[in-house]
């Protein structure tokens, strides 16, 4: 019996393999997934967003409207009473009391004229002067009636103090018993030379020598107060006593012109503070006298009241100095 030989493929074992057989072809690569294109934001979404926007705006005006100011000034209150009415605004302002016309009180007696200045709001400063008017009456008051001043400010009146003349004419004549001397005769004094003198050093000059002052200002580019001219001349006989002219120099460039205020009768404190409230100056020389009560008190003056003087021109006033005597 015949043998066929083996074939030796079919002893060996067939090998495992993991590999896809060629005789069938592969599947083809299966492609990714597409991904879905970005969702639109949905209505959700936005009112989301703006509740916060909401709250973030709510929050920064709370802390704008708290937030402390350190600016400076003052500040101003508004009220309001309902939404119909206008807003109205405190005031811190203090009141201010209106002027009140001085009352007329010249020729008057002193007590009807010192209850009508009061019933009037006003304070009172009285001031004997000689006067050839009749004792106890108003000769002059300042300010000047009709003027508007402040309520409780002071007023002063110069009061009357008779006159031996006056009096002369009244009372009996007596009968003389003995033959009456002669009066002295005046003295007379050469004039000193002011001119070219500031007017405080003219006024002591002249007033040495024995004699009164009469100033005025002209127009003059001299420094303010400056003495141009005088008269009488220097070197001339005049009597003691007498008035001397003084012109004295309203000073370069215009100037205001103030009024110059009533300062007799009162003390020099007064006529210090008179000056100074018109925007004057005050300048003075002591005039002896014999009545004690004028001691201490302004007399005379010069310019005038009422006359005009540039601002900060010097007034010359004369201080009653008592002498003594019976």
């Amino acid at each position: 019996m015949a043998t066929h030989p083996t074939d030796p493929r079919e002893s060996w074992p067939t090998p495992r393999s993991t590999a896809p057989t060629l005789l069938e072809p592969a599947p083809p690569p299966t492609a990714p997934p597409e991904v879905p294109p970005e969702r639109n934001l949905g209505w959700g979404m936005l009112l989301a967003l703006g509740v916060l926007a909401l709250v973030a705006i709510g929050i920064l005006i709370a802390w704008l409207v708290t937030r402390p100011d350190h600016r400076t000034g003052a500040t101003t209150v508004v009220v309001t009473t309902s939404p119909s009415s206008a807003p109205t605004t405190r005031s811190t302002r203090p009141k201010v009391s209106v002027p009140i016309a001085v009352p007329d009180v010249l020729g008057q007696s002193q007590a009807p004229a010192e209850r009508a200045l009061r019933e009037a709001g006003l304070k009172v400063t009285a001031a004997t002067v000689p006067s050839h008017e009749p004792r106890g009456i108003v000769t002059a008051q300042h300010p000047a009636a009709t003027s508007r001043i402040a309520r409780g400010s002071h007023v002063r009146i110069n009061v009357s103090a008779g006159s031996s003349k006056a009096a002369a004419t009244t009372a009996p004549t007596p009968t003389p018993t003995t033959t009456a001397s002669a009066p002295p005769q005046p003295k007379t004094a050469s004039v000193p030379d002011a001119t070219g003198d500031p007017l405080q050093a003219a006024v002591q000059r002249l007033a040495t020598s024995g004699f009164l002052i009469s100033l005025q200002y002209v127009p003059s580019d001299d420094p303010l107060g400056t003495v141009v001219a005088q008269s009488p001349q220097s070197g001339a006989s005049a009597t003691t006593g007498s008035h001397v002219t003084v012109n004295a120099a309203s000073g370069p460039g215009t100037k205001p012109q103030e009024t110059v205020p009533d300062l007799t009768g009162g003390t020099l404190p007064h006529a210090v503070a008179a000056a100074n409230g018109a925007q004057l100056r005050l300048i003075y020389v002591k005039r002896p006298v014999r009545d004690k009560s004028q001691a201490g008190t302004v007399v005379d003056q010069s310019p005038a009241a009422g006359a005009h003087a540039p601002r900060n021109a010097q007034v010359l006033a004369y201080l009653a100095a008592y002498e003594g005597g019976p």
